[in-house]
């Protein structure tokens, strides 16, 4: 009499009662719960892992370097810092002012904007690499300071006469 064993979790069976588990396919894995392992559908990217097509039941490649991968269908993820392109997952960029790169997909930082989070949202302005929020009272400074001076011509062209 023989005993059925589940599978590990690299290998499946579609088949009830068979002595072998199949092998999934390379970088694969079969979640929890182990009565889950019945197809290769199940077999999915390990944490570390992807393949560009989303698909399970396939082999998967390394992760990028500068990237994350969650494994299962899951696609990279820049890290921060790093700046990744969905039109190219392959493709991890660094970025010139690390801190407008959160990590991610096409992610910016607050007030950063467009490939590489290069460029300063509205309301921003560039100090050298970095994007600085312009302060609201900035433009009421800008027209005190003119009035003052214009004011202050008045009255010195009044002290002359």
């Amino acid at each position: 009499q023989r005993e059925c064993l589940p599978c590990r979790d690299t290998e499946y069976q579609n088949v009830t009662g068979q002595a072998q588990c199949l092998l999934c396919p390379l970088n694969n894995i079969v979640p929890l719960p182990v009565d889950n392992r019945d197809a290769l559908q199940k077999c999915e990217c390990k944490p570390g892992f992807w393949n560009n097509d989303s698909l399970t039941g396939v082999s998967c490649d390394a992760c990028p370097a500068s990237a994350s991968c969650a494994g299962g269908i899951a696609k990279p993820s820049a890290l921060p810092g790093f700046y990744l392109e969905r039109k190219n997952y392959n493709l991890i960029y660094q970025c010139v002012e690390a801190s407008a790169c959160p990590g991610g997909i096409e992610a910016c930082a607050t007030g950063y904007s467009g490939f590489l989070c290069g460029k300063c949202d509205d309301a921003f302005y560039q100090r050298d690499t970095q994007c600085v929020a312009c302060q609201e009272n900035s433009r009421a400074v800008f027209w005190g300071l003119i009035s003052a001076v214009v004011i202050l011509g008045i009255m010195a062209a009044r002290w002359r006469l």
